[in-house]
């Protein structure tokens, strides 16, 4: 994971509506795949999966 470090931000503002945010910068074609979102609040939990297409660098 140290290929994301300074490279990423959370934004949690909307996770009481059930919407978190991942951004990330300065993407890099090694960054596309799948990327697993799992949230966890007490005993709720639930997990989402995202594909990252990477195109037009």
């Amino acid at each position: 994971m140290l290929e994301y470090v300074g490279r990423t931000e959370l934004w949690k503002d909307g996770l009481a509506k059930g919407s978190v945010n991942l951004k990330i910068f300065d993407v890099q074609l090694s960054d596309r795949g799948n990327y697993t979102c799992f949230v966890v609040n007490g005993s709720d939990y639930d997990e989402a999966v995202v594909e990252l297409k990477v195109t037009g660098l």
